[in-house]
């Protein structure tokens, strides 16, 4: 069984057929690996803490920088979970929104992904799951008029 068609094994995944070249080169028995799991809410007081009654957000992208080729949507319920993740170090990531401000993860606890966002930096242990990432989204709007 070749990668590709280990990679195949995710549900709820886009892969970007252009980056194939950028595939490792590593047979799916080969490899060591754990998950990572999280979710993308609605802050809705900008405090950039989960409080009761905010709810996740659906459709949000998710990705791993060190494997840009896989990009997960975020449930019904806000959540994402990467699963088969070879062991190591990897960012988490969520894309940009228009009219969204991110509140969570804020430095020093995040890293820098990319401009405005701030990502996690995990150590993915072989058959470990990291998990309770989450990224707080405010949805940032303007009033006008007289």
């Amino acid at each position: 069984m070749n990668y590709l068609k280990y990679l195949f094994g995710f549900a709820n995944i886009i892969i970007i057929l252009g980056a194939a070249s950028m595939l490792p080169q590593a047979r799916a028995g080969e490899l060591e690996v754990g998950s990572i799991s999280g979710v993308v809410f609605e802050d809705e007081n900008g405090d950039g803490v989960k409080g009761a009654g905010e709810k996740g957000i659906e459709h949000w992208a998710v990705y791993l920088v060190d494997m840009p080729w896989l990009i997960l949507n975020a449930d019904a319920n806000g959540a994402f979970a990467f699963s088969d993740v070879p062991a190591g170090t990897h960012t988490v990531c969520v894309e940009s929104e228009d009219l969204w401000q991110q509140t969570a993860p804020v430095p020093p606890a995040g890293i820098a992904c990319n401009g405005e966002i701030i990502g996690f930096e995990v150590e993915v242990p072989a058959g470990s799951t990291v998990s309770g990432l989450e990224f707080g989204m405010f949805h940032a709007f303007t009033i006008t008029g007289k």
